[in-house]
């Protein structure tokens, strides 16, 4: 057990490094949100989601170098689809056919179903295994 205690240490540190050396751009200031974090949100650790959440909710407060840094995180992250792991097969389909779709609520496969001659060999019977969410009654009139 204190073999396991250095070496979760060790392990802790070098993530820890790497995070914060990660923080910034390659050249100058490695950290360019540091000093806004520690004015700003001084209870987040670097490097943490907390640290981004708060940096994110005091955006108009950040140094010009934080705000970019800030800037670049969000359009990193905005590239990126959460696509959940029972549709992965139909991860072109869905940039395809639902790319403006939110996922959650079952729209996705609601989606899908709706391109369902169109979709994939590949994502095909991933939708025929999967049920749609029932529709919402429709108020008669």
């Amino acid at each position: 057990m204190k073999g396991f205690g250095r070496v979760g240490a060790v392990l802790i540190g070098l993530t820890t490094a790497g995070l914060l050396a990660s923080t910034g751009p390659a050249s100058g200031q490695q950290r360019p949100c540091l000093e806004d974090l520690k004015k700003l949100c001084p209870d987040a650790s670097p490097g943490t989601v907390e640290a981004r959440a708060c940096l994110t909710d005091h955006f108009a407060d950040l140094s010009e170098a934080c705000r970019k840094r800030v800037e670049a995180l969000r359009a990193r992250d905005r590239g990126k689809r959460r696509i959940p792991p029972h549709l992965r097969a139909c991860r072109s389909d869905l940039e395809t056919f639902c790319k403006s779709i939110r996922p959650g609520g079952r729209r996705l496969i609601r989606c899908l179903k709706e391109h369902a001659a169109e979709l994939s060999a590949e994502c095909k019977p991933v939708v025929a295994g999967t049920r749609s969410a029932p529709q919402a009654p429709t108020p008669a009139t």
